[in-house]
């Protein structure tokens, strides 16, 4: 992954609370905290909105 190509994605309120849903979700059934990114590689939708 060039890091020129992706930038960090731009969420909703909503989408962010699913994605510490899911870091839950596999904290519970691993027993690992973990931590998602999300990156967009549509230069188009990242950080204009």
């Amino acid at each position: 992954m060039k890091s020129s190509e992706y930038q960090i994605a731009r969420l909703e309120t909503e989408e962010i609370e699913e994605i510490k849903q899911l870091e839950n979700k596999i904290k519970n059934k691993s027993g690992h905290e973990v931590t998602l990114i999300a990156y967009s590689n549509d230069h188009n939708d990242s950080m204009s909105k």
